[in-house]
């Protein structure tokens, strides 16, 4: 049974998700009639209670969201492109291979009219340094983040974060920001971090921080790995995290009063602990949510009510959203939210159905306990697959089984890592620290070889590009809708189940099946010229020309790899070479003049490289790029090219992307399609034109048969 406060939370969620999307005008006008709506059915009908407290919510939600959006957030926008000095102090820094980024909070920015204390991710070239809580000064250049994947673009904006700033002038530090509380925490935070590196070593290191307080900055590679298995939300802070430690804590505070209630003294010192965990761990919106449950769970004690679990839940989305309203729009948040629903509502059901054969409960405690792991990760990973889909653009089919196994794993780990820090907090308990540090290392390596287990298995992970996925979902939704509606006989949601497993696994063989080998071909446009990524499973080669510092943020800021960079041209060496390190490829060939900072770069202006089974990509000076990915032939002409330089395959090319060139100087050439950039007109050699003007151009092929993708506005 859902409760009121439950309700409106939920509501006020998603209706503050919906809203994030609209312009603060819309966002308001929508609020408006939802109000309306709520003085209609209060003063019309008496019954419809559902309906009030429906539309009053949503009321909340659209409005603190709206309002926080012109307050805060679209005033940013207008910096877009702008230059201006800003001083500040540094607020975080993601370590990177030659540029730092720095989440900095301004105390000025000098332009005309510009909006004062915002947040900004600052990166750029350079020997910049600073600390967290230093004072600066640099002079930036202002990019909005409109070209972001959606997770980051999402994360960002509910951290406050509407623009990137590119460093014009080195990062000055001007001196230190040691006010209280926010230093006190983050010396703590410190403190905990260097008892970390005290026993940890390694890798086992990184993840302790991250189990612990979210602050393991691990490398990409892993996080995809952990995703790939299912176990992302172990390496997320959020209530698993929260309930083992305060329940440890809980534990070793043993003392309780004569009708087995934990004393006030004890309940309000727990309280007081969780609190200042959520401050250790960044106030993070997952862990916030779980934390505020917490709370209000406590709060029941000192009451001598109960709290029921789901109004708990209720109460920390209204308080999160409170506090901050763009907390809607962070993944984390949304997928903490949907999963401890799911837990409190569904998976005691789904471990009675899974259980329902076993006669003697007593005797297969063992079975039953892998069961009721199963339920709860089968339940969480069914609410946060749209959610994960949407965001990170797939989702991991092995949760449900990796988390029997994660699980456990991640709690020997979280428990054992915990009291070795508490250990060598103390003095002389430094080989109390050690053993409990050796313990949680062990349950760490059995964690990442779980996630490479899992990871490593067929169809681990799908992605919501196939469209299929995307078919299936609704398809799996109208069943389901329907089954609920048939409430007489819950033989429907059985039927709907199996139905939906058995649509699901067809679609899987099906798609691979036909797109097995398939090359994907991408066509960017950038400020000053064109970029053309080409994918083969995990392999990626990406070829630009004319980088500008405008553009790194479509490449290199949006989290994509390759294993091959070409950069046929560049206004400035500094971009190429921020580039290279973001993208990390295995080969880097550029233009560039001072590039022997990069070790694994290569000076080309002409020549070939070769990459997967055979294909390769040829450069023609000053004029083209070649390149034969095995299935198909892809010709880049960006300058003035003679046709006899060309290969006499590539004449007749597949797909022909022309860059400031006028096809009626190729009369010779063909191709099936043809991509012209800050070109317009019509050419008899082509099969099909294109225009790229903002956005991409997607292609999908199977040996000659290519498939026509999408164009973003």
């Amino acid at each position: 049974m859902f409760y009121k406060i439950a309700k409106f939370g939920f509501v006020m969620l998603l209706a503050a998700f919906l809203a994030s999307f609209l312009p603060p005008e819309l966002g308001a006008a929508a609020g408006a009639v939802f109000l309306l709506g709520g003085v209609v059915f209060c003063t019309a009908f008496k019954k419809f209670g559902i309906v009030k407290l429906c539309c009053f919510a949503a009321v909340a939600g659209t409005l603190l969201v709206s309002a926080h959006l012109a307050r805060v957030y679209y005033p940013q926008k207008a910096l877009d492109r702008v230059t201006a000095e800003i001083t500040g102090r540094v607020l975080e820094i993601a370590p990177g291979v030659g540029k730092p980024k720095f989440i900095i909070k301004t105390d000025f920015v000098g332009a005309d009219g510009a909006p004062q204390k915002i947040r900004v991710k600052v990166s750029g070239w350079g020997e910049n340094w600073a600390e967290p809580y230093d004072t600066v000064s640099c002079t930036v250049t202002f990019f909005a983040l409109a070209d972001e994947e959606i997770s980051e673009a999402l994360t960002n904006r509910s951290g406050g974060v509407a623009l990137y700033g590119y460093l014009n002038s080195p990062l000055e530090v001007t001196g230190e920001y040691r006010k209280f509380p926010e230093y006190t925490v983050f010396s703590l935070r410190e403190k905990l971090s260097s008892v970390v590196d005290k026993n940890f070593e390694g890798l086992c290191g990184s993840l302790t921080k991250q189990l612990l307080f979210g602050g393991g900055n691990l490398d990409d590679e892993i996080k995809d790995l952990f995703r790939a298995a299912g176990m992302s939300h172990i390496l997320a802070v959020s209530g698993m995290h929260l309930v083992i430690i305060m329940g440890l804590l809980e534990r070793l505070l043993s003392y309780k009063s004569s009708d087995g209630v934990l004393n006030t003294a004890q309940t309000l010192l727990l309280m007081g602990a969780t609190v200042l965990y959520m401050a250790v761990a960044g106030f993070g919106m997952s862990v916030m949510r779980a934390g505020f449950m917490l709370l209000a769970s406590y709060l029941a004690r000192l009451l001598w009510t109960k709290s029921a679990s789901i109004d708990s839940l209720g109460f920390s989305v209204i308080a999160v959203l409170i506090i901050d309203p763009l907390a809607c729009c962070d993944a984390g948040f949304l997928m903490s939210v949907l999963s401890s629903g799911a837990i409190i509502l569904f998976s005691e059901p789904i471990y009675d159905f899974v259980t329902k054969r076993v006669r003697d409960k007593e005797k297969s405690k063992f079975l039953c306990g892998i069961a009721r792991v199963f339920s709860v990760g089968f339940a969480a990973w069914g609410a946060t697959l749209p959610v994960a889909i949407f965001t990170f653009g797939g989702a991991s089919l092995v949760a449900p089984f990796s988390s029997v196994v994660a699980g456990p794993l991640a709690e020997g780990a979280i428990i054992c890592a915990f009291l070795s820090v508490l250990a060598g907090l103390i003095p002389y308990g430094s080989v109390i620290a050690f053993v409990f540090a050796w313990a949680a290392q062990i349950c760490e390596n059995l964690l990442f070889g779980a996630a490479k287990l899992f990871g490593s298995l067929p169809f681990a992970y799908v992605y919501a590009s196939e469209s299929w996925i995307k078919i299936w979902l609704i398809g799996a939704l109208v069943l389901f809708v329907f089954a609920l509606a048939k409430k007489e006989n819950a033989r429907y949601l059985k039927h709907a189940a199996l139905m939906t497993a058995f649509a699901f696994l067809c679609g899987m063989l099906s798609h691979s099946v036909m797109y097995n080998g398939t090359v994907r071909t991408e066509i960017t446009a950038l400020a000053d010229g064109t970029a053309i990524q080409v994918e083969k499973g995990k392999s990626a080669v990406i070829v630009a020309d004319g980088l500008t510092v405008k553009d790194y943020y479509k490449l290199g800021g949006n989290g994509k790899k390759a294993d091959v960079f070409i950069s046929t041209s560049s206004d400035t060496s500094p971009v190429e070479y921020n580039l290279a390190n973001e993208l990390s490829p295995k080969i880097t060939i550029h233009s560039g003049i001072d590039w022997y900072m990069y070790e694994g770069a290569t000076k080309l202006s002409a020549g070939e490289v070769t990459f997967w089974d055979g294909a390769y990509a040829k450069i023609i000076p000053e004029g083209a790029v070649e390149i034969d990915t095995g299935d198909i032939l892809i010709l880049y002409i960006f300058g003035e090219c003679d046709i006899m330089d060309l290969e006499p395959r590539f004449r007749k090319a597949d797909i022909m992307v022309l860059d400031g060139v006028s096809p009626k100087d190729y009369p010779a050439l063909r191709c099936d399609y043809m991509v012209l950039r800050n070109r317009s007109g019509v050419f008899s050699g082509a099969g099909e034109i294109f225009t790229l003007t903002e956005g991409e151009l997607t292609f999908v092929s199977r040996g000659k048969n290519i498939k026509k993708g999408w164009t973003f506005r």
